[in-house]
């Protein structure tokens, strides 16, 4: 038996407010973004489409290791967190040395020429370095960020960034090329 036109038209009409309600949630937690640039080579390539989970940190903080997207002087950037609150960190010819212990390139990490003086990482405050350190400054943006600049953790990655972006042109890119240095003679704060 049919049913009769109105419960037909009340059931699409449930169908495609859950639809958009589930649409709306997902994009309330999740951001797209586009990978521009080279400091994160070889684990993004610039034109890849990336996942971030805005509420990621909602629970618990950020974790060494972490890919995230965050606001750096006006743009965001995709970097690695390669330091927490209270350790002491510093670059030596493009390896990452934590509390004095030299890290192995691993995680994608590119050993390079980048050299960055010792220094604490302040609290509330998160080291964030380009994976790629072969360029040295040029195509490596580091910086520190406090928790509050940190938009979310990257969850996802596909590589068709630059094909999406031209279907939707609205998608922000995520920048991997600016140089953000502490300021002179201060080293890592």
């Amino acid at each position: 038996m049919a049913l009769p036109w109105r419960a037909r038209l009340r059931g699409g009409w449930i169908g495609f407010l859950s639809v958009a309600l589930v649409l709306f949630l997902l994009g309330c937690r999740y951001r797209l973004v586009i990978v521009d640039g080279a400091s994160m080579h070889p684990t993004l390539e610039s034109g890849d489409l990336l996942a971030v989970d805005r509420l990621a940190y909602s629970a618990e903080g950020p974790r060494e290791g972490d890919l995230v997207v965050a606001w750096v002087t006006g743009e965001q950037v995709v970097k690695r967190i390669v330091g927490l609150p209270g350790m002491m960190i510093e670059v030596r010819d493009g390896v990452l040395v934590i509390d004095g212990s030299p890290r192995q390139p691993g995680q994608g990490l590119t050993p390079g020429t980048l050299n960055i003086r010792a220094g604490m990482i302040g609290p509330g405050r998160f080291a964030i370095l380009g994976d790629n350190r072969i360029g040295g400054t040029d195509q490596t943006a580091h910086a520190l960020v406090m928790r509050s600049q940190i938009v979310g953790k990257v969850v996802g990655r596909l590589a068709c960034g630059r094909w999406v972006q031209g279907w939707f042109p609205g998608l922000v890119e995520a920048s991997t090329t600016g140089t953000h240095e502490p300021a002179p003679g201060t080293g890592v704060r």
